[in-house]
């Protein structure tokens, strides 16, 4: 009876709320967006934030304006919680991309063998390839590794980071944003890859919230089973750490991003 009356107390929440809310409600249910506010604080698994990391992340979980932060960005726009997790000046969105590229590279280099971080790709020749892939010379993707679906096999990996309230994703439903930018991998480089490599390819997609792409979370639950018969240990207490050191380190590079310095190009 309990758990029936928490539903449609549930259900009548979402249905007289705010489109804006409803929304931040379901990015907060994602699976794993949360698992920062009930981890222990391990220091040695990169489960420790700062006082301040602490509340801020509670104050982006709740969107409650930050404290001691500027109205107004470097770049000249007006500064908030959006603007600062998509703005290019200072580079945070590159740390936060190439900081979750570098905690799955380590992932995989426990277990996986010929790891590596910006494989270049083979040149494109006589090809035929589909319209919308890559043809650059010098491409490269986040990380290459043998051995994740089959022995000797190579497997490709690109990551990407966004954001859920950014004006491209914002009126997308949740699970038509993430396929939307799976696609978008897929079709700049899932067919030379295939063609060319002769190898897999799976995009890596996370938001900035914590939530983890379909076709990522298939890909981190065939990481658990891998290092699960490496470390002699179960697959759901990997697969919970997996949730909860992505979701740490992720946290940490958007917070940096909210109250990181930006210096203004112009000075």
């Amino acid at each position: 009876m309990k758990t029936k009356m928490e539903e449609d107390r549930k259900f009548h929440l979402l249905n007289t709320s705010s489109a804006s809310l409803r929304r931040q409600i379901a990015l907060l249910s994602e699976k794993g967006a949360s698992a920062w506010l009930s981890t222990l604080p391990l220091k040695n698994c990169g489960f420790v934030l700062s006082k301040q990391q602490f509340q801020d992340g509670l104050r982006l979980r709740y969107n409650i304006p930050l404290v001691g932060v500027s109205l107004e960005c470097a770049c000249g726009k007006s500064n908030s919680i959006n603007h600062a997790l998509i703005c290019k000046l200072g580079g945070y969105t590159h740390l936060r991309h190439n900081h979750l590229r570098d905690t799955l590279f380590n992932l995989l280099d426990v277990v996986f063998k010929d790891v590596v971080k910006e494989p270049q790709l083979l040149p494109v020749t006589n090809e035929h390839l589909p319209r919308g892939t890559t043809l650059k010379q010098d491409a490269r993707l986040d990380i290459s590794c043998r051995g994740f679906y089959s022995a000797l096999d190579k497997t490709f990996i690109d990551v990407r980071v966004l954001h859920p309230n950014s004006q491209s994703n914002l009126e997308k439903p949740l699970l038509s944003m993430y396929r939307c930018h799976e696609e978008e991998k897929k079709t700049k480089y899932l067919q030379r890859i295939i063609q060319v490599e002769k190898a897999n390819f799976s995009p890596f997609v996370m938001s900035t919230t914590g939530g983890i792409a379909p076709e990522a979370t298939a890909f981190l639950k065939k990481l658990a089973q891998k290092l699960s018969a490496k470390l002699n240990r179960s697959y759901p207490n990997i697969m919970g750490y997996l949730r909860r050191k992505l979701r740490f380190e992720l946290l940490k590079t958007t917070l940096m991003a909210v109250r990181g310095f930006r210096r203004n190009s112009n000075v």
